[in-house]
Formats: C-alpha cells, structure tokens, sequence
C-alpha cells in the first residue's frame, strides 16, 4: 500500500545535487514530470522504484532520451545513486514517457528487519535525478511512502505419527507459513529437519510455493521410519514418541526460524 504524500524534503546533507520540483521545465524547451512512480518485487528489505517520466519537447526539432541518472533518499540521506540508458525519441512539439528503474533497499541484514516490524510510521522516500535529452539535462523527482514491512511467521500446525505392522512409523506435518504484508515473500531458499527420540529422522527442502500478499502457505512434510529401525529402538515401541521439528526460510535479508517439540501420540491400525 502507498501513502500518498503532499511534500515531503528532498534535500539531503549529503547529496550531489539539488533536485528539481516535480514537473518543473528545463531550459532549452523540454520538461520532465513524473507521472507515477510504482513499487515493483518488493520484500522485506527493499523494493524496486519504477517511475513512469514524461518527457514534453516544446521546441521544433525531436530530440532523443539517452540517459539518466537518479539518487534515491530516504531519512534525510541518500541512500542509492545509478545510472539507466535510455532510447527514446521525444517528436518536435510532442512528448514521449521513459521509465527509470531505482532499487531502494531499507534493511540489510535480520537487525535491520527486525526494527522495521515494529515501525508504526510509513517509510518515506524519494527518487531524484536527471536525464540526458538532446545534449540537455532535465531534472526529475518524485516522493513517496510505503508501509513498514512486517516480518512473516512459520507455525507448525499439525504432527501426527501413526504405525504399521509393514511400514514402521510415519510421520506426516503441515507448517503454515503466514505472510501478513500487501506483496508476495520472494524465498530464496527453505530448509526442516524432524528429529525422533534425539535422532534424525528426516531432513529435506520446503516446496517453493510462492506466497502471495496477506496469505497462509501450508508446506507438508512426510517421514517414513522403517520397521526394522522402530524394533531396534525402544524409544519408538510405546503409546507415544518424542519429537523434535526445525524449518526455516530465507527471505534475503532476513531469516523466518521454527522450532518445535514435544510429544505425539502413536496412532496404530484400527485407532
């Protein structure tokens, strides 16, 4: 969700330039002006900022976009400078829109997350810079804010162990993985391990479902104990077995943990 802001500073103690107001025309007959600026792949620890620029060539020859160069700034600071080539032509009396891509990444490492899901204030931004028309440079801005992150939690909802006389003990879970923010999670990457009476019983990766904006994901796991091994331990032969669950999904910049134990009843034919 994007909080619309009505001003917001655009100067910084350390920028490199002061920007100019939005849509404001540069000399030599072509202004810029921003018509919206989009959050695109956004996660826990950044977004990238796509602004939708108009170009207006108000003298009698087309002249062409080639280049821009934009600064992202966020609490008083700049905190990303780049570059994007450009190729558009802007018609003589005419305009033409490019877009400039900036990445803006507010947290860095699981600290960082972790003070941006107790924020109750939006975090405002801004993206400022210039572009390269006709051998001119016209200056662009635009503000913005979006919502603090909430960090995502793993939750194990169900562990049920049941025995046979052929296939030993099988052990089947479900962990529900609840994303309470307004864009998808991007996982890099999953991992759980079951242990059963102090031994590995099972490991394995996560199914990679993306999770979609304030949602439930369920991800099922299944360990199979083979008959032979639950006769060799006495641990696994009463009316109930030990447990140990662990998972964990890697966001990036940040890290969802779970760990969870106790005791499961050891449901047998006919229960």
């Amino acid at each position: 969700m994007r909080v619309s802001i009505a001003c917001l500073c655009l100067c910084a103690a350390c920028a490199t330039s002061k920007p100019a107001a939005e849509g404001e025309a540069a000399a030599g007959g072509v202004s810029a002006e921003v018509r919206k600026i989009e959050e695109r792949e956004q996660t826990v620890s950044g977004l990238n900022a796509a602004l939708t620029v108009a170009l207006k060539n108000e003298t009698a020859a087309p002249v062409r976009a080639t280049h821009a160069r934009f600064e992202v700034v966020s609490g008083n600071k700049v905190v990303n400078t780049g570059e994007v080539d450009l190729s558009a032509e802007v018609p003589a009396g005419g305009e033409a829109t490019v877009e400039v891509v900036a990445p803006f990444v507010y947290a860095t490492n699981d600290d960082e997350v972790a003070k941006l899901t107790t924020r109750k204030e939006p975090i405002d931004y801004a993206v400022r810079g210039t572009i390269d028309v006709g051998g001119a440079k016209v200056e662009f801005a635009k503000a913005a804010a979006i919502r603090a992150p909430r960090m995502p939690t793993l939750a194990l909802t169900s562990l049920d162990a049941a025995t046979s006389p052929t296939n030993g003990i099988t052990f089947t879970a479900s962990v529900d993985l609840e994303n309470p923010n307004t864009f998808p999670l991007l996982l890099k990457g999953s991992h759980w391990k079951l242990t059963v009476g102090g031994k590995v019983a099972g490991e394995g990766v996560m199914e990679h479902k993306a999770p979609k904006a304030a949602s439930h994901t369920s991800y099922p796991l299944e360990v199979n104990i083979e008959l032979s091994e639950v006769k060799a331990r006495k641990e696994l032969q009463g009316s109930t077995v030990p447990y140990a669950l662990e998972a964990e999904l890697d966001l990036g910049a940040a890290k969802v943990h779970l760990e969870e134990s106790g005791e499961t009843k050891l449901l047998r034919a006919g229960d």
